[in-house]
């Protein structure tokens, strides 16, 4: 009778075991070292009208924007987003949270946007993200 699982299968799986908890263990040491500070930069009219460190936001806060039609931002500690807008197709606000480096997010009709940056250039992070 022919066993299921061989010697080298089980190897195998024990390589691929260790790999994975090695790869884990990589991901959140490096996670743990950065410690940029996340710098949202808000633009009505392409002229920059508030810069908010996301990492130092103690409380919730909503901003309202002085753009035609009114947005509505609302600020938390690490993300931000576009809470509500009375324009009529409202892609502001379904982009939801913005929370992670060259995240960003923009309401054409108000003409504003939203993007974040971090204090420090991250080498590791991409220039440009495509979705």
């Amino acid at each position: 009778m022919q066993k299921l699982i061989k010697k080298s299968d089980i190897i195998l799986i024990i390589c691929l075991g260790l790999i994975l908890v090695l790869f884990l263990l990589f991901r959140s040491y490096k996670s743990k070292t950065q410690k940029n500070e996340l710098i949202a930069e808000i633009s009505v009219k392409n002229q920059i009208v508030y810069t908010i460190n996301l990492s130092q936001v103690e409380k919730p806060y909503i901003i309202q924007l002085d753009s035609n039609p009114t947005s509505i931002v609302e600020i938390e500690k690490g993300r931000i987003r576009y809470k509500s807008s009375n324009c009529p197709d409202k892609i502001c606000v379904r982009t939801s949270w913005l929370n992670g480096n060259l995240q960003s997010a923009a309401c054409l009709p108000a003409k504003s946007s939203i993007v974040i940056k971090t204090q420090e250039k991250d080498k590791d992070q991409a220039d440009v993200i495509t979705y």
